[in-house]
Parts: C-alpha cells; structure tokens; sequence
C-alpha cells in the first residue's frame, strides 16, 4: 500500500525509544516540533560529557541516589507541581524499575503530583519511615496561569497568581522535608517545552545508565520481565 516503513532499532529497550520513531512518529502526528525535543536532548548530551560531578547533573543525580540507596534511602520519589509532567513521572516509574533492578539492585520509583499528594502521602513521608528521596520537579513558568482572590486567617482579601501559591506549596514542603532529615533534590524547569522535555528526558536516561554502572548491571536489558513473557506465551498456548 505503499505505506512510509519506520525502522525500530532492535537494541534500543521500549523505555529508552523516545528518541527514536518508537516517540518520535507519534509525537510529530500530534503535531509537536520534534526537531526541538532532538535540539533538547543534544545540548543535554554535551551537558553529560562533563567530567565535573558538579558540573553534569545527570552523574551529579546518579551519585546523590546512588550513595542514599546505600544509606537505606532506596525509595525514589518523583514530586512534580506540573501537572502536565504525570506522563513523564510514569515513564520515570518504567525507566528505574526495568533498569537498575537487577541482581539484588534497585531503586523503588515512585510518582507523587503536588499539591494534592501533599494531602496524601507527604505524612508517610516526612513522617513515616526514611527510606525516601525526593525530587521535585517545577517550572519558572507555567503555560496556563490564574489570578485568585481570597481571604487569609485575618479575614483581609489578598490577590495573586495560582502558579506563586503552587510555588509556595512546594517551597514549604521541600523546606519541611529538609527540616525532618528527608533527602531530596529539586530541578527546575525554565517552563515545560520540546527543549526542555528532551533535556529532561535524555538526563534521566543518562543518569541511569550512571546508576547501573554504579552498581555494575547493564541498564539496558529487563531478564525478569522477558522470562515472565515466555510463561505468559506458553500459557496462551494452552488454551
């Protein structure tokens, strides 16, 4: 039918095929600039060649969950106050769990969207047993904004935009955390675009290919999750 065929590159794992026509073909047809999300994720890989811990934030990540996860802090926590970002935290939750754990490795990931988890699971948390790090995820700024007027404890009527009282909300919390001894990093985003999603998206892909070489496990590879595909298959067939 003449059909345009898109190669899918048989060494590149699902969770790692972003950059590839696995994302990329989607993303075009939805009508996002592809060629910025690549713009994105190249200026984020010279980022990453950096030798300089401090200087490469995708090593400076890797080691700071690295060296908590031998402290006990094996339960990574993503935190976003952009709501847009759910899909990538869930994307987050795939890339740690199918590539660090392995031979007794790992880091358990985990989604939290602020500020309504705060009124769900920060108690646990900040509270609860300290085996956490946290990494919040904001923007300078948001794509949709809001002035609301409302009455504070003295009954007097204060304005502002809905994007500072979300800032409000996660400073609070990030401020709460540190005061109770519970680890966490944030990374702020200029505001949620193609260049900053490849940025984003390419450290975090490198930052775990750091990890696993940290704990000395390929990162690219799922056994577990292959060998449950071949029961899977064999129980298919028996029906």
């Amino acid at each position: 039918n003449n059909y345009e065929i898109l190669s899918i590159p048989e060494n590149v794992p699902g969770r790692f095929s972003v950059f590839t026509s696995v994302g990329l073909a989607p993303l075009y047809s939805l009508g996002i600039d592809i060629s910025k999300i690549l713009k994105g994720a190249r200026e984020m890989d010279k980022i990453c060649q950096n030798e300089d811990i401090f200087k490469n934030p995708a090593l400076l990540n890797g080691v700071i969950h690295y060296l908590y996860d031998q402290r006990g802090h094996d339960i990574s926590v993503i935190m976003s106050y952009i709501e847009s970002l759910k899909c990538f935290g869930e994307w987050y939750i795939q890339l740690i769990g199918e590539s660090l754990g392995k031979e007794g490795h790992g880091i358990t990931p985990l989604l939290s969207i602020g500020a309504k988890d705060q009124h769900s699971l920060l108690q646990l948390y900040m509270d609860g047993k300290k085996d956490k790090i946290i990494t919040f995820i904001t923007a300078k700024k948001y794509r949709l904004d809001e002035e609301i007027t409302f009455e504070d404890l003295n009954d007097e009527e204060i304005s502002c935009m809905l994007s500072n009282i979300i800032r409000c909300e996660q400073e609070a919390t990030e401020i709460a955390l540190t005061n109770n001894g519970v680890p966490n990093v944030k990374i702020t985003l200029d505001e949620v675009n193609e260049d900053a999603m490849g940025a984003l998206l390419y450290m975090y892909e490198m930052q775990v290919g750091f990890i696993g070489e940290l704990y000395n496990i390929n990162a690219y590879n799922q056994p577990a999750v292959e060998e449950e595909k071949r029961i899977c298959w064999n129980l298919i067939k028996q029906l």
